[in-house]
């Protein structure tokens, strides 16, 4: 290749045809030129003094869980460096433990198997705050747990040999906690123990690759797509940058043509296998291109037309398991799919203000209960230097909505009207742990009535609770033994006699939700309408009876007509309590049958009147004598009769 020609500006023209004229002047040139590349290599080692002073301080951001060590390659160290590190907590209710490792130290010990299980076994002999001590002697250069007395951990060591050393940034052993933290590691910088400093100077701090995440997980399920359910859906779990995810579908019965979907966070397809719906298999293969929250995998039955194919299936989820492709791969009970966070709840009956039985609704007052643990709402103590927040009225809902973070928000299904709130409290502890209390007032819908039986009918009422949140965020269990009914009600009619709790699942937006309800049965005190009702028309009848001793047949008749008239006059007295129902109760078919029984005396008494009158004394007598008999057992005869059919 030729060389270019290089044009001299005309300064240095000039200064070349100085030197020719002036052959001292040459020399003065050649001396200012010497003088320049010296202070030039002066300049130079000035530049490499400052390199050199430069401060080398790295901030890095991490997280850690209750039971990980993250660790740090720090490289580069000389003999005789002062190491200095910090670490604080930004998220969540971590209390960081640091400790800068040994060399020669075998990694494969501080494992998370391996080091519980020496920690399992320490603790037989020694608590907590003496096996963080044990564990910094044996693997640690320098560690620390709690600097100056608060949460954050730092550490200042002088570096015994020129090398690479592995930091470990882990959580407290006297406390669990999880959350994020904020690392600064420096070299020769003691002002990295105040937890101020910002990155400077060239990297020398690497994560090491968590050894857990390209570990492989295989997850299998089966499951059946019909023309009524076309679609089902796995939500994943968050997973991590550059993994891949694989995903095999077979038909197992049926024509079953699989249609495979993974959608991102905000339903977005991203892979598709099968798509047109025309293979019993699918095959779907995708690396993440980063953190991945929130997505989820859809088999679907459908084809490009909307076609919808019918049967089972099964369904084989891998992550870094590319034999999953092949139908291959045995589960591995890795977390790989989303876990709902479990909701205890419970619920306490303390009044039933009103029972309406026309509108077929009641009114109570009930405390309810739910008890959860989100790492979402873990925190630092020292924020607040206490042991836990207490959140009253709306704080809370307010609190979630500013964080932008889910909470199990429920309903009351079979509410009618406001539900009116007269204590709500939260109580949320460092490591996320949450107990939501509301005592409050309603009115609730009793669509279960049925008064065929009435008055000795039993009733069944219900509290239905359902979640507003999906049920793969969260489902809800029971608080053992925290259910019940209250000793004193204050309804004075009815008796509870029995409560259960169930859990089912319901459907809002068409996502399904965990559903919980509280069933108590009930009966009424008897004894009022023994008393007020069947006691008088006992009594009444036994009156009207006994006038059949009268020969007096126009008493009979007078007897008969009121009889008539006060069955009407109670049938109308009863149905005031209960709405117009399509159908006879206990109580209604009972007056009936008397009402009937009644009207024939009537008709009878009237015929026996005509005939005495005509002087057929004999014939009247005979009659009379069978008529004194039958009205008794009529009535007996009604009751039992009526009693059976409602049996």
């Amino acid at each position: 290749m030729g060389s270019t020609a290089q044009r001299r500006p005309p300064e240095s023209r000039a200064w070349v045809a100085g030197a020719r004229c002036c052959p001292w002047f040459a020399l003065l040139l050649l001396a200012l030129l010497l003088t320049g590349a010296g202070g030039a290599q002066t300049l130079d080692r000035s530049s490499a003094a400052v390199d050199e002073a430069t401060p080398r301080i790295q901030v890095i951001l991490g997280r850690t869980s209750a039971s990980g060590l993250q660790l740090y390659r720090v490289t580069g160290l000389k003999q005789g460096d002062m190491l200095y590190v910090h670490a604080e907590s930004t998220s969540g209710n971590l209390d960081p433990l640091v400790a800068l490792l040994k060399p020669g130290i075998n990694l494969a010990e501080l494992a998370r198997e391996p080091l519980e299980a020496l920690i399992a076994t320490l603790s037989l002999r020694h608590d907590s705050i003496e096996i963080t001590r044990l564990l910094f002697d044996r693997y640690a250069l320098a560690g620390n747990d709690d600097y100056e007395g608060h949460y954050s951990a730092a550490l200042g060591v002088e570096i015994p040999s020129d090398g690479d050393y592995w930091l470990v940034v882990g959580s407290s052993l006297v406390r669990s906690s999880s959350g994020s933290y904020r690392l600064m590691v420096g070299i020769d910088e003691p002002d990295v123990l105040s937890g101020r400093p910002e990155s400077s100077g060239p990297a020398f701090v690497f994560a090491e690759r968590d050894a857990g995440a390209l570990e492989p997980g295989v997850v299998s399920v089966t499951g059946e797509l019909t023309s009524d359910q076309v679609v089902r859906f796995y939500h994943l779990a968050d997973l991590a940058k550059e993994q891949t995810f694989y995903a095999f579908a077979e038909a197992t019965t049926g024509n079953l043509k699989p249609v495979l979907t993974l959608y991102d966070y905000s339903d977005k397809a991203v892979a598709r296998a099968n798509f047109a719906g025309t293979e019993s298999r699918a095959a779907l293969v995708y690396t993440l291109p980063r953190q991945a929250e929130g997505y989820r995998l859809g088999i679907s039955n459908q084809d490009l037309a909307g076609n919808a194919t019918e049967g089972g299936f099964r369904l084989l989820m891998g992550l870094n398991a590319p034999e999953v492709l092949r139908g291959k791969g045995e589960p591995t009970g890795a977390a790989l799919l989303r876990e709902p966070i479990p909701v205890r709840i419970g619920v306490k009956l303390q009044q039933i203000t009103a029972v309406d039985q026309k509108a077929e609704n009641y009114g109570v007052v009930a405390t309810l209960v739910m008890h959860w643990t989100d790492p979402a709402l873990a925190f630092n103590p020292e924020t607040i230097n206490d042991r836990f927040k207490i959140l009253t009225g709306d704080a809370f809902s307010a609190e979630m909505s500013r964080l932008g973070l889910l909470w199990p928000q429920y309903t009351v299904f079979n509410q009618q009207g406001n539900r009116w709130v007269q204590n709500r409290v939260v109580v949320v502890r460092p490591d996320g742990e949450t107990v939501y209390l509301e005592r409050f007032s309603t009115t609730l819908q009793a669509p279960d009535f049925d008064f065929r039986n009435f008055p000795f009918d039993v009733q069944k009422f219900f509290i239905r609770i359902d979640l507003l949140t999906p049920e793969w965020l969260f489902q809800l269990r029971e608080i053992e033994g925290y259910s019940e009914v209250g000793d004193t009600l204050g309804e004075e009619e009815w008796v509870v006699t029995d409560f259960v709790t169930r859990f089912s699942r319901g459907e809002i937006l068409q996502r399904p939700v965990s559903r919980f309800d509280f069933e108590f049965w009930a009966k009424r005190h008897v004894e009022y309408y023994f008393f007020r009702i069947l006691l008088p028309l006992i009594v009444i009848i036994a009156v009207s009876w006994i006038l059949f001793f009268l020969k007096d047949y126009a008493k009979r008749v007078d007897a008969a007509g009121a009889n008539l008239l006060l069955f009407i006059a109670f049938n109308f007295a009863i149905s005031s309590d209960l709405p117009r129902l399509g159908y006879l109760t206990f109580l209604d078919t009972l007056l009936i049958s008397a009402f009937l029984v009644t009207a024939i005396v009537l008709i009878l008494s009237v015929y026996l009147r005509r005939q005495d009158m005509k002087g057929r004394s004999a014939f009247v007598a005979k009659v009379d004598r069978y008529v004194i008999t039958f009205y008794p057992l009529a009535y007996i005869a009604t009751i039992v009769a009526v009693t059976l059919l409602f049996r």
